[in-house]
């Protein structure tokens, strides 16, 4: 049962990563782009992570369900 955690434990790790590196990309699209936003706020630009949070849900939905179905085949090089 620990390795179930520890594995449910490693992919929300991953999530975070990938949830961090998108919000490195929109400050890096809005800092070369300034121009182009002039009436930004706070809560725009943090309403964004609401899409990131859809958008990676979207993607990752295949892996995650693979994820978090118990059992040790997730450890063997087929899986």
């Amino acid at each position: 049962m620990s390795t179930y955690f520890s594995s449910v434990k490693l992919f929300f790790k991953r999530f975070f990563i990938v949830l961090f590196i998108y919000q490195i990309c929109r400050l890096l699209f809005y800092f070369f782009n300034r121009n182009a936003f002039e009436n930004i706020t706070a809560k725009g630009f943090l309403g964004g992570i609401h899409f990131d949070l859809s958008a990676i849900a979207y993607i990752n939905l295949l892996f995650a369900l693979l994820h978090f179905i118990p059992g040790n085949f997730k450890y063997k090089p087929n899986y």
